[in-house]
């Protein structure tokens, strides 16, 4: 089906972290079906309910891009609490985009992410807990390319 292999683009392009591709993608099928981009960012969500903010805090690029993925998709939302709202969202493991970008395998790629999304949800992102009771700093401290400024960043933000 046609929407299976949207989806499969979308999300494809997002765990690449290829920002471009995905505004336009969500940016078409938002304006195609007249709904707001806020809910086509929450609509998909793969089989572990990870958002396409999920798979684009954990991308890394094959190639730099002038623009991140991160920043890219949160320009697309005017709202800064539809924002908010989209950063909260776990995953069946209760991670957060956060979480994800504080793993980040590339470390100043994971800074700018983890201090674009505190900018843009708020420090009380930083105090979400997942399941197994870890927080964006647990994540950071167990990562292994994870920058002091990173780790700094998400204890200041926690506190």
């Amino acid at each position: 089906p046609k929407d299976r292999q949207f989806v499969t683009r979308l999300f494809e392009s997002a765990f690449q972290g290829e920002g471009a591709a995905v505004v336009m993608l969500v940016q078409e099928y938002a304006q195609q079906h007249k709904l707001p981009i806020p809910t086509v960012l929450n609509q998909f969500q793969d089989g572990q309910k990870r958002t396409l903010l999920h798979f684009a805090s954990h991308s890394v690029p094959k190639v730099e891009h002038d623009e991140d993925i991160v920043p890219l998709l949160l320009s697309i939302i005017s709202s800064r609490q539809a924002q908010a709202e989209l950063l909260q969202l776990k995953d069946k493991q209760g991670l957060t985009p956060l979480m994800f970008a504080a793993q980040n395998k590339n470390g100043s790629l994971g800074e700018r992410r983890v201090d674009c999304i505190l900018n843009a949800g708020g420090n009380k992102l930083a105090l979400a807990r997942s399941k197994a009771g870890a927080t964006a700093l647990h994540y950071a401290a167990a990562a292994e390319n994870t920058t002091p400024t990173t780790l700094i960043r998400l204890y200041n933000a926690a506190k």
